[in-house]
């Protein structure tokens, strides 16, 4: 008989895992509905061209890892590898920004990109994300990283470390990159063969590279940091002293550079080494010019976004146990009950908010009392004949073995069992 498994790099999703990940996405969307944005949706599947050009053909995602294909229309398709580029074609699509000419938006759902697959990072995974057009103010930089850090904090993870780096924009990147290629121009001979290529492609991506000898190659190399105009350099400076103001914590760090082409001006990284290697957990920046690049108007834009699964992993290394919901209370049903009677009660305390388990299948009450305990319920309570004529029984804490008789009137045993509520 044949046995199936999942496709290399996807991931199953079930029990607290999955119920994790939506209380991680329930954490961004309460956050990010107070600072203004709305939620959107955009479709998995787009238009190849759409990232070529926004992304970058020489980047890795792009020239290595999207899984695309020619539909039987003869069109190139991929599966979305990222989200901003999606956000900003429904922008530009639906003209959003007539109506809001500062749009805020937010979303989460599935990625695919096709790289090696490793601790918290999968072919199929999940983002969240922030999206903010039309605002060119530091202040919008700073809205947005502080919502990052609101979000991290939020996780129980506080000790992630927020970098503050700047690429500057096309007013400053050729010279700069003349620069850096000069510079690579006199050590190609001494750079490794993926990095030599890497430096003809996007020369830029080398300055974060994890080899310790091209870092070596590396170390004197000129930054782009210290190559911004003074728009560029006022900006990145008032976004810095905004965070302070605002008591975050951030570093700067000149070597930073970001995976994608449309960044421009300031960017930043949350990074923690709680798996492993220091590696980011939430990343974003400015990206001015986008939409423009899509076909909509020139606009300001920043955002970022952050890996679910990354963000879980790292709050559960923290000891925050997300996803793991306790049951309100456990009914067990004693040999000889009405059924029916017990159903009408558990189907009522459900409606009234209460989260319920109960057994109704006829098993006995020992293999009933353990699907309770296993199952982590707060509260026991065991319906017999007897409880059910007289309408009242005996409610069991769980933590302590506490036992209290009470009615079995709907609001009195829901006041019971939510009583920590």
């Amino acid at each position: 008989m044949t046995t199936y498994r999942s496709v290399k790099g996807m991931n199953d999703l079930f029990g607290a895992q999955a119920a994790g990940l939506i209380e991680v996405e329930h954490v961004v969307r309460r956050l990010a509905l107070a600072y203004g944005a709305q939620e959107v949706r955009t479709p998995i599947l787009e238009h190849q061209e759409l990232f070529i050009r926004s992304v970058g053909e020489g980047t890795d995602i792009v020239g290595k890892e999207m899984y695309a294909f020619e539909d039987r229309d003869g069109s190139h398709l991929v599966l979305r590898p990222e989200a901003t580029a999606s956000v900003a074609r429904m922008v530009v699509q639906h003209d959003l920004l007539r109506a809001d000419p500062k749009l805020r938006t937010f979303y989460a759902g599935p990625m695919f990109r096709r790289e090696r697959p490793q601790k918290g990072r999968y072919r199929q995974f999940h983002q969240i994300g922030l999206e903010c057009f039309g605002e060119s103010s530091p202040v919008a930089d700073i809205e947005c990283i502080a919502l990052a850090d609101a979000i991290l904090k939020a996780l129980g993870l506080e000790d992630v470390v927020i970098e503050l780096g700047n690429v500057g924009g096309p007013d400053t990147r050729p010279a700069y990159l003349e620069l850096l290629r000069g510079y690579l121009a006199k050590r190609e001979d001494e750079l490794p063969d993926g990095a030599r290529q890497t430096a003809q492609r996007n020369p830029l991506r080398l300055l974060d590279s994890k080899d310790p000898h091209v870092q070596e190659l590396l170390h004197e190399a000129p930054l782009p940091m210290d190559h911004l105009n003074d728009h560029h350099r006022s900006h990145h400076e008032a976004v810095y002293e905004g965070l302070v103001a605002l008591g975050i914590d951030v570093q700067v760090n000149k070597r930073m550079v970001r995976g994608l082409d449309y960044y421009r001006g300031p960017i930043f990284e949350a990074l923690t080494t709680k798996l492993g290697a220091q590696a980011a957990v939430l990343a974003g920046g400015r990206y001015d010019g986008l939409l423009e690049m899509v076909g909509g108007p020139d606009v300001a834009a920043v955002g970022f976004a952050g890996g679910t699964e990354r963000l879980l992993l790292v709050a559960q290394a923290h000891g925050r146990e997300l996803g793991r919901v306790s049951p309100d209370l456990g009914v067990v049903a004693a040999p000889g009950a009405d059924v029916h009677q017990i159903l009408r009660l558990v189907v009522a305390l459900r409606d009234a908010g209460c989260t319920v388990i109960a057994d109704l299948s006829g098993r006995s009450v020992k293999a009933q009392m353990k699907a309770v305990n296993r199952k982590g319920c707060r509260y026991a309570l065991v319906l017999g004949e007897t409880e059910l004529e007289s309408n009242t029984a005996s409610l069991r804490r769980m933590a302590d073995g506490t036992i209290v008789n009470i009615s079995l009137d709907l609001a009195k045993v829901r006041s019971a069992v939510m009583e920590d509520e």
